[in-house]
């Protein structure tokens, strides 16, 4: 049976050729053969939900000229034609109804044979291994390679989360750990310098009130009596006065440096939280690179089944 031609329709709003629309003309045209590329016409549709008739002039013009789609059918004697379904077609007769397109064809093309047809006529090949079979067998090929990449990228994105997670929760535990050891540290120094304030000022206290007895009791005495021993003893009480203030002072200043290595100590957290910050960072920066790694190797592989299945002479069914 010989056809006088096919239709081939496309939407003109689609701003993007896909991997799916690459295949079926890539099978489309091992079902056609060139020496039936002059019986195809090659229809653009929708012209009337275009906001601006000039996308999709240059739209058809891609279309028209691109190599790896159209640009084949161009070059063997194809027709282009618009299908309009607005009232007012343009009179110019670029924009046709799908009917008037169907009677051109009956009345101008020369009936012919698909290439698929003359293959299984000609008993050169069974029907199982035409040249659109084969395409479509390795597109399925190339489908199943890209659904494997696939799984292997999820998993190893999968994978980098997992240890992206664990490295996190590692660090949080490292973290709180050091946190409470900090906070127990100062705690303990806080108390141990509280009971020697307390202490210190306990016995400051009880001196003081034993000084002002004795200077009482001394101020009564001191024009009948001459200087007795006891008070030298209260000169003594009043140098230890003395050390006890000084000892608290000391106190004191170990008290600011106490809180000094606090805040060193908090300085040491905030830098703890930092490292934190940058290895999730890098973590992710990995994840990132071996994503991008794992995609661009399945573009390879891709593209490289793609050109063996093209370029050799008699290609097989993969495996």
């Amino acid at each position: 049976m010989k056809l006088h031609g096919i239709i081939y329709m496309l939407d003109i709003c689609n701003i993007r050729v896909r991997g799916v629309d690459r295949r079926n003309i890539a099978m489309f045209q091992q079902l056609c053969g060139v020496r039936f590329y002059p019986n195809v016409v090659l229809c653009t549709t929708h012209w009337d939900l275009l906001p601006n008739q000039s996308d999709g002039e240059d739209r058809e013009k891609d279309l028209w000229t691109n190599p790896s789609f159209w640009g084949a059918f161009a070059a063997g004697g194809s027709t282009l034609k618009r299908v309009d379904h607005r009232v007012d077609v343009r009179a110019d007769g670029d924009n046709q109804k799908d009917v008037n397109i169907v009677l051109e064809i009956a009345r101008r093309h020369h009936p012919l044979r698909l290439r698929a047809q003359e293959e299984m006529k000609s008993g050169r090949r069974p029907s199982e291994t035409t040249a659109a079979r084969e395409e479509i067998v390795w597109n399925l090929y190339l489908t199943q390679q890209r659904e494997q990449l696939d799984a292997r990228l999820r998993q190893a994105q999968a994978s980098m989360k997992e240890q992206l997670t664990r490295n996190e929760e590692s660090l949080r535990r490292e973290l709180e750990d050091v946190e409470a050891t900090i906070s127990r540290e100062h705690e303990e120094a806080g108390l141990q310098l509280a009971r020697r304030v307390e202490e210190i000022e306990f016995r400051r206290k009880e001196l003081a009130r034993r000084i002002n007895h004795e200077e009482k009791a001394a101020g009564e005495t001191r024009d009948r009596f001459p200087p007795t021993p006891r008070e030298s003893e209260h000169q003594n009480h009043k140098k230890k006065m003395s050390g006890l203030d000084e000892q608290c002072e000391l106190l004191r200043s170990q008290m600011e440096q106490t809180t000094i290595s606090v805040e060193e100590n908090e300085q040491e957290v905030e830098a703890i939280q930092a490292e934190r910050q940058r290895n999730c960072e890098c973590w992710r920066v990995r994840n990132m690179y071996l994503t991008t790694d794992i995609i661009t190797a399945a573009t390879t592989i891709t593209i490289t089944v793609s050109n063996a299945a093209r370029n050799a002479q008699n290609p097989g069914i993969p495996q």
